[in-house]
């Protein structure tokens, strides 16, 4: 089972409700502080293909392999005449690193990127007795440009969770 999470500035996270992957009418609420609303981060992320997208980069992140484990991710992409979402990915981050590059999104003309996604493999412990940053870090909040922070939102795909977030972080 898969849940949604809310992760406010504070980093303070809290779970709002528990679904299937293959929940895509109704959903959680998310608490964005941009441009985009709660109900419209909710239906992009449940967007069939947004969602197994996203689900692909988390296996391909290797997060049963300890010393292969690492994030991956990617844009969501929004075609403005015609609100079809697609996804775009970066390239991973090495091997055994939680650390990966935020490309550049290649949007069309009639695109604007709605979302920056990528994932953390990792358990809150893992078989070392590490533990790994579950729930989006001040870097993650940060890696969006400021001129584009109001109008995207983050989704960190955990193990358990995908985590609906906003850019900005009080420090």
């Amino acid at each position: 089972m898969q849940r949604y999470v809310i992760a406010r500035p504070s980093a303070l996270v809290l779970i709002l409700a528990a679904v299937t992957t293959t929940t895509s009418a109704t959903g959680p609420r998310v608490i964005t502080s941009g441009k985009v609303s709660r109900e419209d981060a909710i239906s992009i992320v449940n967007d069939p293909d947004v969602k197994a997208a996203i689900d692909k980069a988390f296996e391909d992140s290797l997060p049963q392999e300890l010393e292969a484990r690492h994030e991956e991710g990617g844009w969501i992409i929004e075609n403005t005449d015609t609100g079809k979402l697609r996804v775009q990915r970066c390239s991973g981050g090495p091997s055994g690193d939680m650390f990966m590059e935020v490309c550049d999104a290649n949007l069309a003309p009639n695109e604007q990127a709605a979302a920056f996604f990528h994932t953390h493999p990792g358990p809150e412990v893992d078989e070392n007795n590490v533990r790994w940053q579950i729930d989006p870090s001040p870097e993650d909040r940060l890696a969006v440009p400021a001129e584009n922070q109001s109008d995207q939102f983050g989704v960190v795909r955990t193990q358990n969770n995908y985590m609906i977030y906003d850019h900005t972080y009080d420090q």
